[in-house]
């Protein structure tokens, strides 16, 4: 994964204002207002729980094969 995009990704447990401080969210060269960052983050977090929690259920499901 590419440094940046990593380091994101970790910055993501921060509240709102400490990433969009830290970072220049864009979208086609525009940059996003606050409370369109605000919404970019909430759609990102919640994906990345999705993937959790899908990984957890093959993991469980795996393991009850067992």
């Amino acid at each position: 994964m590419d440094k940046d995009i990593q380091h994101f990704v970790e910055s993501l447990e921060l509240t709102d204002e400490q990433i969009l401080a830290e970072f220049t969210l864009t979208l086609d060269g525009r940059t996003l207002t606050k409370e369109e960052g605000r919404r970019f983050l909430t759609m990102v977090r919640g994906e990345l729980q999705k993937r959790a929690a899908a990984e957890r259920k093959k993991s469980q499901n795996e393991n009850s094969k067992a």
